[in-house]
């Protein structure tokens, strides 16, 4: 057990609690960068629910740091919404898993995810019940904001998109100046877009001038 600022003892389950909701905190801010900055920019309802997913989150951390009972209500909401979004935006389309950091970073996440899910639920159970009105409105708070955050991310997707495109294609336009030759510069960009295999061809008055493959073969 470790103690809080204000000396009060944390409990095992507290502990593991507060510090995978941090994770996926920090995991969901990542991966929406990686979406809005890059190349591997994913769907954009994937964006928008993992833009809600981070801001929640990060609202919902003072309260498991002051240990407040429906905080925890809050969490296991959110968790609970995050596996079955997750559940759902795989169903929606085909998935390529390839062996790479990033797709091990997202199976920890989840992982944490139902960590977090499950401590979450255990510390509700340890703290003292608080008042039923201080419990109504925290939960409808929580729901309130998640709604309010998911309405306004899934309506402005046209603006997600632009800004996702412009970001990522103007920062990739400052790498590959640095990138000398026509082959490099193809070559970089197929694994920038983490692409698998890659032909590029060049046509001259109807005919083929050039033409070569690039990764896998």
């Amino acid at each position: 057990m470790t103690e809080n600022r204000i000396g009060e003892k944390w409990t095992l389950q507290q502990t593991f609690a507060i510090a995978s909701l941090f994770i996926i905190c920090i995991w969901s801010i990542v991966v929406l960068w990686i979406h809005l900055f890059t190349l591997a920019s994913g769907d954009y309802l994937e964006i928008a629910f993992i833009g809600t997913v981070a801001v929640v989150s990060l609202l919902l951390l003072p309260f498991y740091w002051k240990r407040v009972k429906w905080g925890y209500i809050g969490g296991t909401l959110v968790t609970t919404l995050l596996i079955i979004g997750a559940i759902v935006i795989a169903l929606h389309r085909v998935i390529f898993f390839s062996l790479s950091v990033y797709n091990i970073f997202v199976i920890v996440a989840y992982i944490t995810t139902f960590v977090c899910l499950y401590f979450s639920i255990l510390s509700f159970r340890q703290r003292k019940s608080s008042s039923r009105r201080a419990t109504t409105i925290g939960i409808c708070g929580t729901i309130l904001v998640f709604a309010l955050i998911a309405g306004l991310s899934f309506t402005n997707q046209s603006y997600i998109r632009q800004f996702a495109v412009k970001s990522s294609l103007l920062r990739t336009y400052d790498q590959l100046e640095t990138v000398d030759g026509l082959e490099n510069k193809i070559e970089y960009l197929r694994n920038l877009g983490n692409i698998p295999s890659l032909t590029v061809g060049i046509v001259v008055d109807d005919s083929l001038a050039w033409v070569k493959g690039f990764g896998e073969q």
